[in-house]
């Protein structure tokens, strides 16, 4: 037998040749065998460990150690090609375990070979520790100290750049008790410097310059030059701090740019800093030919893809201080760009967002640079990317693995892989994870339930591998712009509120032209504080509806020009995208103007709060049938229990099942096919929850089968197309968790999570809501859906209805779906309201907002 057929072999078969002893009898070394077997794992890996395991097997059962050791190596590289790293560590672990005298030296040059390849067992690098926690715990057996150190340093700056410092200054902690042990000055100095990094990606830079002192220190004493990096972070240091030393800050950069060898990729990141340094000290010509010369040195494959954003962001800073505004675009452009490499390789959500949260405002206040009108093209790309979120991402992730099965069927392995993976991350909470959760994702503690990402890292690498692409391949800047100039040449108007600087910026854009207006922040502010404080029970409702027509007059000549703009355009739709505050009760703007208003009720106009910029699935073309509702069998809300007929009877439906606020059971169980959920009971802002995570419908302390941990869970399931929220503060958010609060798009809002299957649209309110207007709107909303509206037109329609409907029509609406008992006690509720415009005020309905994917 040739030995290059060996690999091609059935195992049985090469198991009796191994039994057989026919490459011992026939003068062919086991090493030769091996060599042969390892050839083949490049093809066919998991046909190569089947052969490397029956040799265990065999060698095993005769007692030869070093045979085994040899097999069990084989099957390990076999399987750590296949991607399958937990089993292959398994294998180096029994290998450990044998103390054999070839043990030490197996298993170290596994480890190293591993760490040198960690990419390959995951599609993103935030997999990297679960790899770097593994190899640790391995190498701890043979007391190789100094190379776990090294670990967890690399370790706490990857977490660092990534927004997880509690993480990162664990392990550097971890590693400086090494050091100490070890008495190495040398460590002791890439740990104070690793320190530095963190303090100043936390722009903690007092604290930096103490950790980088005691770097340079410490490298001085071992007579060595310090590391250009560190003493580019000094630089940054110096000209960050409050009162910043810009000549020093600049003789750092100068220094560390002297260095011998310097990489390519380190030259970036210093001359970018150098550049924004020597811009503050007003020396533009010397800062552009910094950046100029840095710029030079780009490749195509970056290995510095935050040092190259900088420059970019630096150049734009340079431009806008030029003013000159084509410029200022290509390097927008050149930075949303910049920031989508380096998110590509990050796949935990907590983790984008972390990275996120180093950019977004500095995005935002280059935007201001802009001019207030212009082509659509030039502001949308850096505007989609200052609004990129968790929940754009998990639905990205989420249409990707069911395009996945749709098209890889055969492979049920990977499939259920794949599934078990994000059932565990929904579990676990996605799009919001607990804060708590969130502090404890590091690879080395013993309560990281966010491990769980790990797991769909390495489904990732496998399904990619197979041509089913990357999870979030979709969720760059581009292709989101690109759904953006989509809807806006089907006629459609997107608007976003940007926030840094003196003034918060409404941006419009319809056609192919953006505007803008300015929006004075304290106006912003006092609503903000009227709005807490209502839901505090702080102030009544007669003072928050002062609060609210103070808005309204000092907004309305600002807003009500750009709605009649909107109407003039003939716009299908406003589509707002979701910040963390959404503030601006913009549905009352839209009612106000006639012509919009009109178009609403003809159901061809609607205002919609968009999370994020996902496109929404083709809704089955059969009309809704199945409602179902939530009420609270113990409530005080005299209407509620009826809200639900008054839809079905006006929309023509049988009667809607029934569940009770404090039924169990798991939500995607009890939901089943529903396509339609009306909730009807009280509520409470989920501002005032710790965490989101534990927030849910209702009053605070009674439960409620609606849950953001609940929904999380079941909503990519449900089969819901509407969603009616007829709670108070349904459509409350928070913009936190027990951990931070979020600069970020990712505030946490009920309505929103019901958008997980990519067809629901939900109806919410941002403040408390009278229980005849939810009785109203629930019927007019049926009513919509019998006359053959979709769902959002039926939504549109109901509330713009609200503002003209009179008292006639609503007491033949509560006489259609009452009994007799509530029928009278509700109609002698309204006796003496006008006959005209008895929802007419705007605390009826301008904090209703209609929430769906773009």
């Amino acid at each position: 037998m040739e030995l290059h057929q060996l690999s091609s072999l059935d195992p049985d078969a090469f198991k009796q040749l191994l039994e057989e002893d026919y490459f011992d009898l026939n003068g062919i070394y086991i090493i030769e065998v091996y060599n042969a077997l390892m050839h083949g794992v490049l093809e066919t890996p998991a046909q190569i460990a089947r052969l490397a395991e029956v040799a265990v097997e065999v060698y095993t059962a005769q007692g030869r150690e070093e045979e085994t050791i040899l097999y069990l190596e084989l099957q390990a590289r076999a399987l750590l090609y296949g991607k399958d790293f937990h089993q292959a560590m398994q294998l180096i672990n029994r290998i450990a375990d044998m103390q054999h005298g070839m043990s030490e030296q197996t298993v170290v040059e596994l480890a190293q070979d591993i760490i040198s390849s960690m990419d390959t067992y995951g599609i993103s690098i935030d997999q990297r520790p679960r790899i770097m926690s593994t190899i640790v715990s391995t190498l701890q057996r043979y007391g190789q100290q100094e190379e776990i150190a090294y670990l967890y340093l690399d370790a706490a700056e990857l977490y660092s750049r990534h927004g997880a410092s509690s993480a990162a200054y664990r392990c550097a902690s971890d590693a400086e008790e090494i050091a100490v042990t070890l008495q190495s000055m040398q460590l002791m100095a890439r740990c104070a410097t690793t320190v530095m990094i963190i303090a100043c990606e936390e722009n903690n830079y007092e604290y930096g310059l103490k950790a980088g002192r005691q770097a340079l220190s410490l490298y001085d004493m071992l007579e060595e030059e310090a590391p250009p990096l560190l003493l580019s972070n000094m630089g940054v240091a110096y000209m960050n701090l409050e009162d910043a030393d810009l000549e020093l800050a600049s003789g750092y950069f100068e220094d560390a740019l002297k260095a011998t060898d310097l990489p390519d990729h380190q030259q970036i990141s210093i001359r970018a800093n150098l550049s924004i340094c020597l811009r503050r000290c007003d020396q533009m010509l010397k800062a552009e030919e910094v950046l100029s010369s840095a710029e030079m040195t780009i490749k195509q494959d970056d290995e510095n893809p935050e040092g190259t954003l900088e420059l970019y962001l630096s150049g734009a800073k340079l431009a806008a201080a030029r003013q000159d505004i084509p410029l200022l675009t290509r390097r927008l452009r050149e930075a949303s760009h910049g920031l989508d490499r380096i998110l590509v390789d990050v796949l935990r959500l907590h983790h984008r967002r972390g990275i996120r949260e180093r950019y977004i405002t500095r995005i935002e206040g280059l935007l201001r640079e802009l001019p207030s009108a212009g082509n659509a093209s030039d502001a949308l790309l850096p505007i989609v990317a200052s609004r990129g979120n968790a929940m754009g991402d998990w639905l990205t992730i989420l249409t990707w693995a069911t395009r996945f099965r749709e098209i890889r069927q055969e492979n049920q392995r990977i499939v259920d892989q794949l599934d078990t993976a994000l059932q565990s991350i929904r579990d676990i909470g996605a799009p919001h994870l607990f804060g708590l959760s969130e502090k404890w994702d590091d690879a080395w503690s013993q309560h990281n339930s966010a491990q769980v990402w790990d797991d769909l890292s390495q489904a990732g690498a496998l399904i990619n591998a197979q041509g089913g692409g990357r999870p979030l391949d979709l969720a760059t800047t581009q292709h989101q712009s690109n759904l953006c100039l989509t809807r806006l040449t089907q006629g459609h108007c997107l608007m976003v509120m940007t926030y840094a600087g003196m003034s918060a910026l409404l941006w419009y854009f319809v056609g192919d032209q953006y505007k803008r207006i300015e929006i004075p922040l304290q106006a912003l502010s006092t609503w903000h504080k009227a709005q807490l404080n209502h839901a505090q029970f702080f102030i009544d409702r007669d003072t928050f509806q002062s609060a609210l027509h103070d808005l309204i007059q000092t907004l309305s000549p600002l807003l009500d020009p750009v709605f009649k703009e909107i109407a003039n355009a003939g716009c299908k739709s406003l589509r707002y995208i979701e910040d963390c505050y959404n503030d601006l009760p913009l549905m009352e703007f839209a009612l106000r103007n006639a012509q919009l208003a009109g178009r609403m009720l003809e159901g061809e106009f609607q205002v919609r709060m968009v999370p994020a910029f996902v496109e929404p699935e083709t809704p089955p073309e059969k009309p809704i049938s199945s409602p179902v509702s939530i009420i609270d069998p113990r409530g005080d809300l005299r209407l509620a229990p009826y809200e639900a007929d008054a839809f079905t009877k006006a929309a023509g439906l049988p009667s809607a099942a029934l569940l009770h606020t404090d039924g169990e059971g798991n939500l995607g169980s009890l939901m089943g096919e529903y396509d339609t959920l009306i909730v009807s009971t009280h509520g409470h802002s989920l501002q005032f929850f710790t965490d989101a995570y534990f927030a849910h419908l209702g009053n605070p302390d009674q439960p409620h089968l609606i849950k953001v941990s609940s929904l999380q869970r079941a909503a990519p399931d449900l089969s819901l197309r509407l969603a009616l929220l007829n709670t108070c503060y349904s459509g409350s958010r928070s913009p936190r968790n027990y951990q931070k609060s979020f600069r970020t798009s990712d505030s946490v809002a009920i309505p929103n999570l019901f958008l997980l299957n990519r067809q629901a649209v939900a109806l919410a309110g941002a403040w408390k809501v009278f229980d005849i207007v939810s009785f109203s709107i629930s019927y007019l909303v049926g009513e919509g859906l019998r006359l053959g509206f979709e769902p959002s037109a039926a939504l549109a329609r109901a509330i713009a209805r609200m503002r003209v409907i009179t008292r006639s029509t609503v007491e033949t609406m509560l006489k259609d779906s009452l009994p007799h008992e509530a029928q009278e006690e509700a109609l002698a509720k309204i006796k003496y309201a006008p006959e005209v415009g008895m929802f007419a005020a705007p605390y009826n309905s301008a904090g209703l907002a209609i929430h769906g994917l773009l």
